[in-house]
């Protein structure tokens, strides 16, 4: 697959090669023609931080205690954007957990133990809640998120998510998801690279598909 889209390519690939490669390959996808794909974007130089993984955990459950439709879903998917948007617009995530392809769509590998913590710490609370005849696992923050290892642009990408999700319950989310071009090129439980942020759900015009058949073909792809 990463042959396919060039993701380890030396190359520099700018946002209008990818986007036309893709057309021609997945038939519809682009990336943000403003944004040139920056050479080092192997997993390896994403770098873990669990501490800031929790922290966000905590930051989101407070600002969705409101959100009646905030289950265990739609905190992963809040997760995922936050910090794919991230490394599209800031260059990196801002945990760098690994995501994961699974049925309801990507989710942070690294929860389970960061979850763990969290509970013996007694930082956070997680409460069945009966939600329109299933049972929704809701986050419950017990006290304060700690910001200081946030910067400003981090929280708006994050508060972005949370808006935009607001109105969605856990099957929208998940389909919403399940469109993603990230999604739709792994396969179950493979990882979903973060090289994936570049690209948006948008369907192309004709004239970009055509684009993309004469970059496809001058890249060697017929």
């Amino acid at each position: 697959m990463s042959q396919v889209v060039g993701l380890k390519n030396p190359k520099r690939w700018t946002g209008r090669e990818l986007s036309a490669l893709m057309a021609r390959i997945t038939n519809g996808w682009e990336v943000d023609e403003m944004v040139t794909i920056p050479k080092k974007i192997q997993e390896e130089d994403v770098v873990f931080d669990g501490d800031k993984f929790g922290e966000l955990i905590l930051y989101i459950a407070q600002k969705s205690k409101d959100d009646e439709r905030f289950g265990a879903v739609k905190l992963n998917k809040i997760l995922y954007y936050s910090d794919f948007e991230a490394y599209r617009k800031l260059g990196e995530p801002i945990t760098g957990a690994d995501y994961k392809h699974a049925e309801e769509g990507a989710i942070p590998n690294q929860m389970l133990p960061i979850r763990t913590k969290l509970l013996r710490e007694d930082a956070i609370e997680i409460v069945d809640n009966p939600y329109y005849g299933k049972q929704q696992k809701r986050t419950i923050a017990k006290h304060d998120p700690d910001l200081k290892e946030f910067d400003k642009d981090e929280l708006q990408i994050v508060d972005d998510v949370i808006q935009r999700l607001w109105g969605e319950n856990a099957d929208a989310v998940s389909e919403r998801a399940h469109q993603e071009l990230g999604y739709k090129l792994t396969e179950l439980n493979e990882i979903i690279p973060y090289a994936f942020a570049y690209f948006l759900v948008r369907q192309l015009t004709q004239q970009e598909i055509e684009l993309g058949l004469q970059v496809a073909k001058r890249h060697g792809f017929e």
